[in-house]
């Protein structure tokens, strides 16, 4: 008797709970389905995530959450190897998200917002793998600015990405564009002058330079990348001019290297040596660089005893060195032999 009670109890259990159940709201489980999907994702995970998130799309159609952590996680990066070569996976997650996004524009008719326009953005660089860079980046150019969340930043990752797949007039382009959208951003005039001087544009590259560097004062980067415009433009003067005059460059390993190369151009082998001095307190202890950029400004100054011994302790940092071993073979044996003008550049 006392069975056939807990029977009785079982089955009006399973009699209320299974209507209930199945009266729960089907968004709730994609909600479920988010949470632990991100938390895997914070944890590294790939695989099981995007299979989450993925269900979760399917369950709530006109909800871009979904769609969103799913593209963010599946879609490559501008820096990933799969974003030049897309493999046949991206490719299908692509198709994936696209076909997401048409169905949340179906569903979802709130009309152009902030939530739109993330998703547009989204579904723009999804456009980049399931069909081609070329038709996302025209599309990005059709597009009203309004109808994106942020069009100056999707049109530099669209620029890096044409960079990498060595597509230099179409980055040129993007980023021309970028600039105008954003006039006061520096680092898109830094890239579009990169880009130009990559192309050969070193008046073009001069001039945005200099403007950044100008509104920068106290960015070294800026500076170094005026003084390297002004060294392809064949202004070496100038190059050591921008770099001297710069206090932080000194306490700057890199900056004092570019600017002791600088300096032996311009033929200023007193600044020269000093910054070559500069880089090898600032520098790695084992990097033989500062010290060849030494010997070399020593060289050039007819100071080849302090030269010899330059690229000897050269040597002592790496023994196979080949310009540390080149540097020293064709020392000349007296002063008397030396000629600055034919000593080869490392």
């Amino acid at each position: 008797m006392r069975r056939l009670l807990l029977c009785a109890l079982w089955v009006l259990w399973l009699a209320l709970s299974i209507p209930a159940y199945a009266q729960t709201p089907r968004r709730a489980s994609a909600e479920v389905l988010l949470e632990r999907a991100d938390a895997l994702a914070a944890g590294g995970q790939v695989t099981r995530p995007l299979a989450m998130y993925r269900r979760a799309v399917q369950r709530a159609p006109h909800d871009p959450t979904p769609v969103t952590r799913y593209a963010a996680l599946a879609l490559p990066a501008v820096d990933a190897p799969e974003a030049v070569t897309p493999t046949d996976t991206v490719r299908a997650d692509a198709e994936f998200v696209l076909a997401a996004i048409e169905r949340v524009a179906e569903l979802d008719d709130s009309g152009v917002g902030d939530r739109a326009a993330r998703l547009e953005d989204v579904r723009l660089w999804a456009l980049v793998f399931a069909r081609s860079l070329t038709d996302a980046v025209e599309q990005w150019r059709a597009r009203e600015v309004r109808l994106s969340h942020d069009h100056a930043l999707l049109g530099r990752r669209l620029a890096a990405l044409s960079i990498r797949r060595d597509d230099l007039p179409t980055a040129q382009a993007l980023l021309r564009e970028c600039v105008r959208l954003d006039p006061e951003d520096a680092g898109v005039r830094s890239d579009l002058a990169a880009v130009a001087l990559a192309r050969g544009n070193t008046s073009e590259a001069l001039l945005l330079f200099r403007e950044v560097a100008m509104a920068n004062p106290a960015d070294l980067d800026a500076q170094r990348d005026l003084a390297g415009a002004y060294l392809s433009h064949g202004d070496a003067t100038t190059a050591v001019a921008v770099l001297n005059t710069n206090a932080g460059c000194s306490q700057d390993c890199d900056c004092a290297l570019e600017l002791a190369r600088a300096a032996i151009t311009a033929k200023h082998f007193d600044v020269a040596i000093r910054s070559a001095g500069e880089a090898l307190q600032r520098c790695n202890a084992r990097d033989p660089e500062p010290l060849l950029w030494l010997a070399l400004s020593e060289q050039r100054a007819g100071r080849l005893t302090q030269a010899r011994t330059a690229y000897r302790l050269a040597l002592r940092r790496d023994p196979s060195s080949p310009r540390a071993l080149n540097g020293l073979q064709g020392l000349p044996l007296t002063p008397t032999h030396e000629s600055p003008a034919h000593v080869p550049p490392p």
